[in-house]
């Protein structure tokens, strides 16, 4: 794009240096005329550049060498849309096609930061029955501890949203196994937050 500028600046430059005053009233209109024609042209142009690719801040999630699922020379690049590029750190630039727009990423540096998402995690469960969070909000309390026994209906957590406090409320009977949460906490709608066996 810079190739294509070049020129148009080249020409506007020499446009500028000439001298206004030795010239004939017609020739000074049609300078005038070209240089803003040309200054529109080159308007349109920048704009043009400017809004042909997305612009994103990226953040580098260090994979764990020791997981299996992902090797130690790749890393997830997430920005604050939620769209996730894995990049091997063998090539400097990479291309990811993310709908029909392509995104090119060139990493200039980075910045360790902890594995996950923010909020709770879903949790995988060999034996029990879970209670998960109908909204995505904060956990302001807990009402039960490990090894408590609790009845249907019961208040377990509350979690605000939207500036409401929702009491979550144990769907059975059983002992509390596990609390996924403490209070302070940000979570998802879905988020495991109770196990009850």
């Amino acid at each position: 794009m810079l190739t294509l500028l070049l020129p148009i600046i080249n020409c506007l430059t020499d446009v500028l240096k000439a001298d206004f005053v030795v010239l004939p009233s017609d020739k000074f209109v049609i300078t005038l005329i070209s240089i803003t024609i040309v200054f529109l042209v080159l308007t349109v142009l920048i704009g043009i550049y400017i809004t042909m690719g997305k612009v994103a801040n990226w953040r580098r999630c260090n994979r764990k060498q020791d997981s299996a699922e992902s090797p130690a020379d790749e890393w997830d690049w997430h920005d604050k849309e939620s769209y996730v590029v894995t990049i091997r750190r063998k090539s400097p630039v990479i291309s990811e096609p993310l709908s029909d727009i392509e995104y090119t990423c060139l990493a200039e540096s980075s910045c360790d930061v902890a594995d996950g998402q923010t909020g709770t995690s879903p949790v995988s469960h060999d034996e029990g029955r879970v209670i998960k969070s109908p909204l995505p909000g904060l956990v302001i309390d807990i009402k039960v501890t490990e090894g408590q026994t609790i009845r249907e209906g019961q208040v377990l957590a509350v979690i605000e949203a939207m500036k409401m406090e929702n009491d979550i409320e144990s769907e059975f009977n059983g002992i509390v196994k596990a609390v996924h949460v403490a209070k302070g906490d940000a979570v998802l709608e879905g988020a495991v937050i109770i196990t009850i066996k």
